[in-house]
This record gives C-alpha cells, structure tokens and sequence, in this order.
C-alpha cells in the first residue's frame, strides 16, 4: 500500500464524519407500476504486471462481449427483470474470440441500508497485442486468443447511509427520484471472492515463461478480501435533469492465493478497493430516462507481480410510471 492510498483512506474517514446539511425532497412511486427496458453491456478486463522476458512488463487480458437487453417491471416490495444477450459481439470474433458470460444480481433496501449481491463469471478471454512475442501472430491478426481463460467474482455489499433522508431509489429513478440536491456520507461492509484461471493450464503465454522463475507458469490467481469503505454520495437535480456520484476508498484486508506447478502460495496482506458509480438522467412523474456507469476495481499482488481486474457496467434505462386511476 503505498502513501497516496494511505492518504486517501484518511480523508475518506474525515469526510464521513463531516455533517452535511441539505434539505431533500423525494418523490415516491412505489405505489405506481413501474414498466422499463435497459440496454448496457458488461466488461471484466484484466492484466498481470510482472518483468517477463523480452522486455514485457504487462499482459493484457480483454474479454468479448455483447450487448444485452433486459425488460422489468416494479410495484411496492416486488420487483422483477429478465434480460438476454443480443446475437452478435462487439469485438471482433476473429480478433477476441467467443465470450460466454453470465451476470447475476439483486438487492433491496431496509431504511438507511443496501444490501446487493452479485455473481459474475466470464470464458473466453484474448490476450491481447500478444504477436509482440509469438511469432506465429502478426500485426492482421494480433491476439492469441484463448477460449478457456476464465475470471469471476462474487460478492455481497452492505451499504449504510448517514443521512436518512436519502434513499437509494432516487439514484436510480425507478421507483422514486429527489427533486432537490441531497448528499451523505455512507459506510460499505463488503465481501468478495474472485479470481481468474485457465483450467489447470497456465495464465502466461509459454513464449513468456522462464524455467528458472515459476511465477511466469502462473495457473492461477484468487483472493478473498473484506473491509469497511467510507464513501460520500452526491445528487443534483436542475429542471428534472438528474446528476450523480458516489465515490469512496478504503484498504481492505485480503488473503491471496497462488498457483504455481506443484505448489500453491497463500498470503494475508491489504488490498486497495475503490467505489466508483456515475449517474445521470431526466424524470418526471410519467417517465425517466438514466444513465449509469459502475467500475469495480479488484487486484492481487504477489511481491512484484500484480493482478489487476475491473468490473464495469454500462446501461442505459428507461421507463414509464403508470399513474392510479383515482376513485370517483
């Protein structure tokens, strides 16, 4: 950990303790059916820092991926989204292969606390501009792309909000939406499980292997990591228009696990975790419209080689409020 992280980290704990004073005002829709569509794409790109032979200091593991349709619907406690991968990828299959992927989540809310849950897991992975060192690559045809490279990640997250005015539902605009500024300081309890691995074979490229270093024969890399991270989340409306952040850091504690050709090394030590979430979007009473961006950040060192993976979501979502019919 170095000081930058050390410093951030104390200054993510001043600010929670800071009182923030704003007066909020929150439209609730939990009693209107809520119809909406969604249309995003998912990505869990990742890399290994290591000095490997013929002058490589980096790997860089890029999946495929597509876009992907969802269709939900929301009313009081009940709440329900089915989504499908549309035909086709976004990458070139020539050039970054086939990515099967499966993406699961849910969370709900019990007053000032967030609780979500998720399960990620990726195949088919290319290593890419991988032509520097193999020979049988070429500038045409520049990654190796390999179909049983897999990473995945598991999670559970609960969020704590200092202010209790503010509600996580006027983030995301389903089923409610603050009409003024509101800000709060918040605390995230989290617990993650995740990793990557080539099924028995081994994550570096034989090109880049050294017989005398078994770090370059890695097989594999996971880590289970939990902490508290302090954070501050900040919304704005103007006109309807929304606009939001959260932002927060904190060290987590981490045991790391690596396997190498017979042997398989286990270590305790800290890991920086980042929260990262973007928002921005119109609503109304009839409908909203919402844009939303989340980056999960995850690595594993191991003396001088580092793993280093984030998670990031982008979705575009919009909806109607259907309005109750009042009683004559």
């Amino acid at each position: 950990m170095s000081k930058k992280y050390y410093f951030l980290f104390l200054f993510s704990i001043v600010c929670f303790f800071y009182k923030a004073q704003d007066s909020t005002g929150f439209n609730n829709y939990k009693n209107n059916v809520v119809l909406y569509a969604d249309l995003g794409f998912n990505n869990a790109p990742f890399s290994i820092k290591y000095n490997f032979p013929k002058g490589i200091d980096k790997i860089k593991y890029r999946n495929n991926y597509k876009a992907v349709l969802g269709f939900g619907i929301a009313y009081k406690w009940f709440a329900f989204r089915i989504g499908f991968d549309l035909p086709g990828s976004l990458r070139p299959v020539s050039k970054y292969g086939n990515t099967s992927y499966l993406d699961i989540g849910t969370d709900f809310t019990i007053k000032r606390t967030l609780i979500d849950i998720d399960f990620h897991n990726y195949n088919g992975y290319a290593i890419k501009n991988a032509y520097r060192w193999n020979d049988s690559l070429d500038s045409q045809h520049p990654n190796d792309v390999q179909p049983t490279i897999q990473a995945a990640s598991f999670s559970i997250n609960v969020w704590w909000f200092k202010n209790k005015e503010f509600k996580m539902q006027g983030l995301r605009l389903k089923t409610g939406s603050f009409n003024k500024k509101v800000t709060s300081f918040y605390l995230r309890s989290t617990m993650n499980i995740h990793g990557a691995g080539n099924q028995g074979k081994s994550l570096i490229p034989i090109d880049l292997q050294d017989t005398s270093d078994t770090k370059t024969a890695l097989l594999g890399v996971s880590a289970f990591d939990f902490g508290v991270i302090p954070g501050y989340v900040y919304h704005n409306n103007h006109n309807n228009w929304i606009y939001a952040f959260m932002v927060g850091f904190a060290p987590v504690i981490q045991v790391k696990l690596f396997e190498l050709p017979g042997v398989t090394r286990t270590f305790t030590g800290l890991a920086p975790r980042y929260d990262i979430r973007l928002y921005g979007g119109y609503s109304v009473d009839r409908y909203f419209v919402i844009l939303s961006a989340e980056f999960d950040n995850k690595s594993i060192r191991y003396d001088n080689l580092k793993f280093h993976q984030t998670y990031y979501f982008l979705k575009i979502a919009a909806g109607i409020r259907l309005q109750k019919k009042e009683k004559k």
